[in-house]
């Protein structure tokens, strides 16, 4: 049950190319004194920003950048993506949390396609999922949206979810959680959230 993924629409499509790929990993060299020269695979870099001696690192975090929106999240966490056209979805899953992304091509109403979403979401839980307002501070403002907690099989799961305008397009951005109590974030779901709230870039809206 640590792995929830609520399914809110059947998908038949496969992802656009462009869009399934997982994010790679964030390497770089810390050359002399420190330096740090950011580099990507099968890509060349300026090789004399090096010195006489440099050790390859890895980032401990990936960066998401799909459906206009883009923040990092760590970078053991799996990756699925799954549909295309009017509906598409991201998950990223740690053994505790999971990001979730969804897009919905060409709606323009954020707080509509919110409600609709919760209400489908209260639905898979038969309503008993506790319902309260939740804020995630990030890209310089507060973003308002929807607490979930319900306890399934013994599990709790705590789900927030926050609506975005993205160009034409709404996105909901979801973090899940399941901890073993509700009122008490998982440690994997503190660090994520914090991931989150320092580097997440708004997506711009028409």
């Amino acid at each position: 049950m640590r792995a929830v993924l609520l399914l809110l629409l059947v998908l038949t499509a496969e992802p656009a190319a462009s869009e399934d790929r997982e994010p790679p990993l964030v390497f770089y060299f810390e050359a002399d004194g420190g330096k740090r020269v950011p580099v990507e695979l099968d890509k060349p870099f300026d090789a004399s920003a090096l010195g006489k001696t440099a050790t390859l690192r890895v980032e401990p975090h990936r960066r998401f950048a799909y459906a206009g929106v883009e923040f990092e999240y760590p970078r053991e966490y799996g990756f699925e993506a799954a549909g295309d056209g009017p509906f598409s979805s991201w998950t990223l899953s740690g053994n505790d949390a999971k990001v979730m992304v969804h897009r919905y091509r060409g709606q323009k109403k954020a707080d509509v396609v919110h409600k609709a979403v919760v209400a489908e979401v209260q639905k898979a839980y038969g309503g008993k999922a506790k319902e309260s307002a939740a804020t995630l501070v990030a890209g310089g403002k507060t973003l308002e949206g929807t607490r979930l907690e319900v306890e399934v099989m013994g599990t709790f799961i705590v789900q927030e979810l926050f609506p975005l305008r993205s160009g034409g397009d709404v996105v909901e951005l979801i973090l899940q959680d399941s901890p073993k109590k509700a009122s008490e974030a998982t440690a994997e779901r503190a660090r994520t959230g914090k991931l989150i709230s320092d580097t997440l870039k708004l997506p711009s809206a028409k």
